[in-house]
This record gives structure tokens, sequence and C-alpha cells, in this order.
């Protein structure tokens, strides 16, 4: 009878605490632009039980529940540090950056996008194991940080009080130590100003509501405002889906150790660079890029940087300034269009040691706006990575899932589309606002 009692306290203990969580969740308000800014790293781990013994019996955790709610609402705040203050929390945690900026100071975020930030740090949660911490960064602005705050506490007490409540008889509530921090990315442009206006006004979608921001080119300068972190992923923050633990995606790092690689990113699974290069590939027949394979190009959506090695290698950090910069952008004999994507697809043509290549797996995008007419011969050759159920990050991009989406002809069909290999119906994406951001008609800013 004692012991079916105990059970019954710790239940009705769980469920309280669930929903205290879940009324705090759900009955937060977005802070005003006008919060004080405190220069902190705010902090919730976030142990994988909240009950603990104690003299040999099982025990709610009393203070331990009411501290994490409140390390939400710091959180909620938006309190911004100078990127040079962030540090990684603990030796094992991940450093995980992600750029979200409201550039049009709008009241709220949009919701559709909203819904997709939403979806994408859920699934980044649901597949990291429960040991391993990870320390997200948010690179906004003072205006935003308070409703990125917002919508990261928000996503994470819903997720935190649906599992004690879906977990009542388990200990193993399913989320990692977690740790925050907010900065200001006008702090990393500030490393080196002149990079960024230079690289802005000369990208050949100047003046294009989508790229006429500062912080699509700041990604060169992480290294010199993060002084204090020697290693840090940047994710896409909103287009991404995760299939498996980012653990794996970080052992990458060793990779990049052992060949004395700064900076790890995959190919861009499309022919955008092959045409983009069709003027030297004329001029330097005997060339290999834009060719399937090692030197198609990059994408963006997924980067790991070695800070440490970066800040070290006299080769990269001399392409940061104004000569060696102008040399490198006009060597390829193509205009700029993607931001820093060019930018480091340029500096891995001409300098491959510098980069890793990571497995397509980690940065699988799904647009098929080259898969028509002349270039259906070719496309799958540039296109495929592997079988959807070995794919660990989705990266939604672009457009699909039909050639119509696109504006191709219905019959713009490669093969291995045909055989179903690019989409899992099951999944289901927004294709309508991702087509709204692939085109810039989008009124909130982000990285593509």
């Amino acid at each position: 009878m004692k012991k079916r009692t105990k059970k019954m306290v710790k239940m009705i203990c769980l469920l309280v605490t669930g929903l205290l969580l879940l009324f705090k969740t759900s009955t937060s308000q977005h802070c005003g632009a006008d919060n004080s800014f405190r220069n902190c790293n705010e902090e919730m781990d976030l142990p994988n039980k909240y009950m603990e013994k104690a003299s040999g019996e099982d025990t709610v955790e009393k203070e331990g529940t009411m501290r994490k709610m409140n390390k939400l609402e710091n959180l909620r705040q938006g309190n911004i540090i100078l990127p040079q203050d962030v540090v990684s929390p603990v030796p094992d945690a991940i450093n995980i950056g992600m750029v979200l900026v409201n550039a049009k100071k709008t009241p709220t975020l949009e919701p559709t996008f909203t819904e997709m930030t939403v979806r994408e740090l859920n699934s980044l949660l649901k597949f990291a194991n429960k040991q391993t911490p990870l320390h997200l960064i948010y690179i906004t602005d003072e205006y935003t940080a308070p409703m990125v705050g917002d919508l990261v506490a928000g996503v994470i007490g819903k997720k935190l009080s649906m599992d004690v409540l879906h977990n009542i008889y388990k200990k193993d509530l399913g989320l990692p130590p977690l740790y925050f921090s907010l900065v200001d990315f006008k702090e990393i442009k500030a490393t080196k100003p002149y990079f960024v206006d230079n690289f802005r006004n000369r990208n050949g979608t100047a003046g294009d509501i989508k790229y006429d921001e500062d912080f699509f080119y700041i990604a060169p300068l992480y290294h010199l405002a993060f002084t204090k972190l020697e290693k840090m992923i940047v994710f896409d923050c909103h287009d991404l889906e995760f299939q498996d633990d980012v653990s794996l995606l970080n052992k990458e790092f060793d990779n990049m150790k052992a060949f004395n690689n700064i900076m790890g990113i995959g190919m861009d699974l499309s022919l955008h660079y092959k045409l983009m290069l069709s003027k030297y590939r004329d001029m330097n027949p005997e060339s290999h890029l834009g060719e399937p394979g090692r030197f198609q190009g990059f994408n963006s959506g997924v980067v790991l940087y070695d800070l440490d090695g970066m800040r070290k290698s006299e080769i990269y950090n001399r392409y940061l300034e104004p000569d060696p910069f102008n040399e490198l952008m006009e060597k390829y004999l193509y205009k700029a269009t993607l931001a820093e994507q060019d930018w480091m697809s340029n500096l891995g043509f001409s300098h491959p040691d510098l980069i890793h290549i990571l497995p397509c797996v980690f940065n699988t995008q799904t647009s098929i706006q080259y898969m028509a007419d002349e270039f259906l011969p070719v496309f799958d050759d540039y296109h495929y990575c592997a079988k959807w159920k070995d794919l660990k990050i989705i990266h939604y991009n672009g457009c699909g899932p039909t050639p119509e989406h696109c504006g191709n002809k219905p019959t713009d069909r490669s093969k291995k589309y045909n055989q179903g290999a690019y989409f899992n119906t099951g999944v289901v994406v927004n294709w309508e606002m991702l087509e709204q951001i692939r085109k810039g008609k989008l009124k909130y800013m982000f990285l593509d």
C-alpha cells in the first residue's frame, strides 16, 4: 500500500510539474524591444530526470523545476552578450550557431516562418542524445533578441512540459543539458566592417531585399568575433530537418583535424556553379570546376568552423583583406549572388586543402530547380545523395516537390526522381513558403 501511495504521489507531482511548465509556456508574452540587455550566458541544464533518490526513497527535486523555469524566463528577456564573451559552457558542449534577425522590425515574427523554425529546433532536440550538452548561440540583434528568446524558450518549455506529462512512469525526459547565448550580429561585423561592406556592395544581388543585409556576409568573420570558442557549427535556422543525432556531425571535426582543415561544408547539390562558372570553363577547358563531385561548389546551410584553426591560418585571413578578397571574387569570372556561400566556394576552388567536404547526408538539399531540359541527363549526378532513411540532415531549400513548383514542365523528371528518391511523402513541408524565401519575397530576413 505504501509503495502504491508513493507512486501515486510521484505521478501527481509530475503532472503538476508538467502543467505548471505548460502554463508558463502558453501564457508568456513577447518581450518588447525596449528590454534591458544584460551580459550573461543563459544556462538551462536539464538532466535526464526530475526525480532523484534521497535516503533510499524517490523524492521530487524541490527547487530544480522552478530554477529551470526561471532560466527559461531569463532567456525570454533576450539578454545579449558580446560574441567575444561567449564561452563553451562545458568542455564537451557542442556550440551551435544560427542567424535569426527580424530586419524589417515588425512587431512579431511571421507565423509560417516561426512554424518552420520551431520544427527545425524540435527535430534537433528529438534526435540529440541525452548526455552531450548543446550550446545554442543565436546571432540576432537587440530588436529581435526578445522574440528569439521567447520563441526558443517556448519550444523548450513545451517540450519539457509534454515530456513530463508523457513520461509519468519514466525518468528519462528526453532533453540534453542546454545552454543559450544571444549575440548581436553587428558586433561580428565590427571585427572587419570594411569586409562586410565591400562584400555586400559587390554582391550580384545588391539592393535585392533577400541579400541586402549585413548579416548575410559575416560568416567568414566568426573566428574574429567568437574569440573564446575553438569550434562552432552553424545551421540555417528554419529550413533544416534532423533525422539523426547532431553529435554525429560534430565528429566530423575529428576528420578535419586529421588533415588540418579549418572549415567543413557540404556540396551544393545542384548545377548552380556549373552554370555560374561557364565563362571560366570556356577560358580554361581543362578545369574540373563545376563538374559533379569535389568541385561542384558548396552549400552553406550546414558549416563546421574550426575557429582556432581559422585564426591561425595566414592564407584564410589574407582573403579578408580588400585586394586579396577582390582577387578571389573576380578570379572565377562570375558575379556572386549567394553571399558567403560564393566566397566559401571560391576559397575551396583555390585552396581545397583548407576545406573538409562533409558527407552529403549532413546537408541533403531538396531543390529540383535545375531538373529541366538539357540538364536532365546529369541532374542526378549533382543532386542524388542517398536513400531517404539514411539522410541525417535534410535541407528544404529552393523549390519542389514537383517540376511545376519550379516553373518547369511536368515531364521534366530525372531517373532518380521517377524512382521516388528525392522526397518523403510523409513529411509536411510548406513549399509555398520556401518558394517565397527563394524569390526573396518574404518580409523576414534570415540565412537561406
